[in-house]
Protein backbone atom coordinates (compact mmCIF):
# COMPACT_ATOMS: atom_id res chain seq x y z
CA UNK A 1 0.00 0.00 0.00
CA UNK A 2 1.28 3.74 -0.73
CA UNK A 3 2.38 6.21 2.11
CA UNK A 4 0.16 8.27 0.39
CA UNK A 5 -3.23 7.05 1.93
CA UNK A 6 -5.89 9.86 1.19
CA UNK A 7 -8.72 7.61 1.83
CA UNK A 8 -8.02 7.94 5.75
CA UNK A 9 -7.64 12.36 5.44
CA UNK A 10 -10.45 13.95 7.39
CA UNK A 11 -13.38 13.75 4.62
CA UNK A 12 -15.03 16.92 3.16
CA UNK A 13 -13.43 20.05 1.85
CA UNK A 14 -11.76 22.15 4.57
CA UNK A 15 -12.54 25.57 4.62
CA UNK A 16 -9.82 28.45 5.68
CA UNK A 17 -11.23 31.13 8.00
CA UNK A 18 -9.77 33.86 10.18
CA UNK A 19 -9.41 33.51 13.69
CA UNK A 20 -6.69 34.03 16.70
CA UNK A 21 -5.44 32.43 19.47
CA UNK A 22 -4.45 33.97 23.23
CA UNK A 23 -0.49 34.33 23.79
CA UNK A 24 0.66 33.71 27.27
CA UNK A 25 1.24 37.32 28.33
CA UNK A 26 -2.57 37.71 26.77
CA UNK A 27 -1.73 39.36 23.44
CA UNK A 28 -4.22 38.24 20.50
CA UNK A 29 -2.32 36.43 17.05
CA UNK A 30 -3.65 36.39 14.36
CA UNK A 31 -4.24 33.38 12.92
CA UNK A 32 -5.73 31.37 9.91
CA UNK A 33 -7.31 28.27 10.90
CA UNK A 34 -8.52 25.19 8.87
CA UNK A 35 -11.64 23.48 9.24
CA UNK A 36 -13.75 20.68 7.88
CA UNK A 37 -17.25 21.57 6.39
CA UNK A 38 -18.57 19.80 9.81
CA UNK A 39 -16.66 22.39 12.18
CA UNK A 40 -13.70 20.25 13.22
CA UNK A 41 -10.33 22.25 13.80
CA UNK A 42 -7.88 20.78 11.62
CA UNK A 43 -5.30 22.94 11.98
CA UNK A 44 -3.90 26.48 12.92
CA UNK A 45 -1.12 28.70 11.34
CA UNK A 46 0.10 32.07 12.75
CA UNK A 47 3.45 33.74 11.83
CA UNK A 48 6.82 32.86 14.10
CA UNK A 49 7.81 36.46 13.95
CA UNK A 50 5.02 38.69 12.80
CA UNK A 51 6.83 40.14 9.70
CA UNK A 52 5.08 41.64 7.07
CA UNK A 53 6.03 38.89 4.86
CA UNK A 54 4.75 36.02 7.06
CA UNK A 55 0.54 36.83 6.54
CA UNK A 56 1.41 35.62 3.05
CA UNK A 57 3.18 32.72 4.24
CA UNK A 58 0.64 31.47 6.88
CA UNK A 59 -2.27 31.94 4.48
CA UNK A 60 -0.07 29.80 1.83
CA UNK A 61 0.38 27.07 4.34
CA UNK A 62 -2.93 27.30 5.41
CA UNK A 63 -4.57 26.55 1.57
CA UNK A 64 -1.73 23.81 0.88
CA UNK A 65 -2.90 21.83 4.16
CA UNK A 66 -6.49 22.63 3.48
CA UNK A 67 -5.83 21.13 -0.04
CA UNK A 68 -3.82 17.75 1.03
CA UNK A 69 -6.77 15.63 0.45
CA UNK A 70 -7.35 16.60 -3.31
CA UNK A 71 -3.65 17.20 -3.72
CA UNK A 72 -2.94 13.39 -2.76
CA UNK A 73 -5.61 12.28 -4.95
CA UNK A 74 -4.30 13.76 -7.90
CA UNK A 75 -0.60 12.77 -7.04
CA UNK A 76 -1.84 8.85 -7.21
CA UNK A 77 -3.86 9.93 -10.24
CA UNK A 78 -0.90 10.78 -11.89
CA UNK A 79 1.07 7.95 -10.70
CA UNK A 80 -1.54 5.45 -11.67
CA UNK A 81 -1.66 7.05 -15.23
CA UNK A 82 -0.64 4.01 -17.83
CA UNK A 83 1.81 2.82 -14.83
CA UNK A 84 1.91 -0.41 -16.41
CA UNK A 85 3.88 1.09 -19.30
CA UNK A 86 6.08 4.19 -16.92
CA UNK A 87 6.75 1.37 -14.70
CA UNK A 88 7.78 -1.76 -16.83
CA UNK A 89 10.60 -3.38 -17.69
CA UNK A 90 13.54 -0.90 -18.58
CA UNK A 91 14.37 -2.18 -22.03
CA UNK A 92 11.47 -2.66 -23.03
CA UNK A 93 9.85 0.78 -25.13
CA UNK A 94 7.50 2.80 -23.62
CA UNK A 95 3.73 2.62 -25.98
CA UNK A 96 1.93 5.18 -24.73
CA UNK A 97 0.51 7.86 -26.92
CA UNK A 98 2.39 11.30 -26.73
CA UNK A 99 -0.84 12.72 -27.84
CA UNK A 100 -3.00 11.01 -25.28
CA UNK A 101 -0.38 12.11 -22.62
CA UNK A 102 -0.31 15.40 -23.70
CA UNK A 103 -4.75 15.55 -23.30
CA UNK A 104 -4.40 13.97 -20.40
CA UNK A 105 -1.64 16.37 -18.57
CA UNK A 106 -4.14 19.48 -20.10
CA UNK A 107 -7.16 18.34 -18.11
CA UNK A 108 -5.19 17.13 -14.82
CA UNK A 109 -2.78 20.27 -14.65
CA UNK A 110 -6.53 22.59 -15.20
CA UNK A 111 -8.01 20.47 -12.25
CA UNK A 112 -4.82 20.34 -10.21
CA UNK A 113 -4.97 24.96 -10.66
CA UNK A 114 -8.35 24.37 -9.42
CA UNK A 115 -7.49 22.53 -6.25
CA UNK A 116 -4.48 25.27 -5.31
CA UNK A 117 -6.93 27.77 -6.43
CA UNK A 118 -3.99 29.27 -8.99
CA UNK A 119 -4.82 31.53 -11.20
CA UNK A 120 -5.16 31.45 -15.44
Amino acid sequence: MSRIDPSRATPGDWQVRPGQMTMYGGEKLPTLQVWTRENTAVAKLHPIQGLPGDHEAVATNARLIAASKPMAEMLLEALRYEADQFDGHPDLPLDVSGAELVDWFTDWRERVKRVLDVPG
